[in-house]
């Protein structure tokens, strides 16, 4: 127990004493957090430890990223951005630029680091404030994270997760349409079809037949209302080959013989 009255861990350590960098990486991410967090505990963390945590931890991180393993990545990208954040708070204040407590360029760091990792704004400002449950810290961290958004979409156009799953080439459809379609009609995205494969909404077995013919690799084809030229549906070609079955009686004979 520091002088603070926080939970430190003894690792080879005589009796009575704390290991800094232990309790940053033996712990869990929340429990180191809490700690870096912390305004009572100036001088128990100092920079030393948190630039080797965060070198640690950020080269396990780096290595790790992308393995099909529950690991945890946001609570680990706070405490990287907490880590980094009060190492710079201890030599800024050692240096004697401002008093404030280095817990608080760990809050800063936390919310600017998981920011740039999920590309995520006002969520992360609520989630960051409600951790250490202090709303005079607010703007110090709007701002950190106005930053952070603006150097991160500068240098990658989606977040970690996004990233992931076009580096693997995940099926995944975007919440927004490519620009490249911002010109275009829905026309322009539908494949040339013979005049033929264009049915009506009461179409014969020859203009059925004709049709499936005429456009042996189309999978769907258009219902268009003669009297307006609208299109009022799309029908797949086994609902066609189906129905064209049906009245040429093929599907009685296949039940037959099974």
């Amino acid at each position: 127990v520091g002088k603070s009255g926080l939970q430190y861990v003894s690792f080879n350590c005589p009796e009575r004493s704390y290991n800094p960098v232990a309790s940053l990486l033996i712990n869990t991410s929340h429990s180191s957090v809490r700690l870096l967090f912390s305004g009572m505990n100036a001088g128990e963390i100092t920079w030393v430890p948190s630039l080797v945590a965060f070198t640690t931890y950020y080269a396990l991180n780096v290595l790790l990223t992308g393995l099909p393993v529950p690991g945890g990545a946001f609570t680990a990208t706070m405490l990287l951005g907490a880590l980094f954040g009060r190492a710079v708070g201890d030599i800024v204040r050692g240096l004697g630029f401002t008093p404030t407590v280095s817990g608080v360029y760990a809050v800063v760091g936390s919310a600017a680091m998981l920011c740039g990792f999920k590309q995520m704004t006002l969520a992360v400002v609520l989630i960051v404030v409600e951790c250490i449950n202090d709303l005079a810290l607010t703007p110090i961290v709007m701002l950190s994270v106005t930053v952070s958004m603006g150097v991160n979409w500068c240098i990658n156009k989606r977040g970690h997760d996004e990233e992931q799953i076009h580096s693997k080439n995940l099926p995944f459809l975007e919440g927004d349409a490519p620009t490249s379609l911002d010109n275009l009609w829905a026309n322009d995205l539908m494949e040339d079809l013979p005049e033929e494969c264009v049915l009506p909404p009461e179409a014969s077995d020859e203009e059925v037949r004709i049709a499936l013919e005429k456009a042996p690799n189309s999978c769907a084809f258009p219902i268009i209302e003669v009297d307006t030229a609208m299109c009022i549906g799309m029908i797949t070609r086994s609902n066609l080959q189906d129905a064209l079955d049906v009245r040429r009686g093929v599907s009685k004979v296949k039940r037959k013989n099974s």
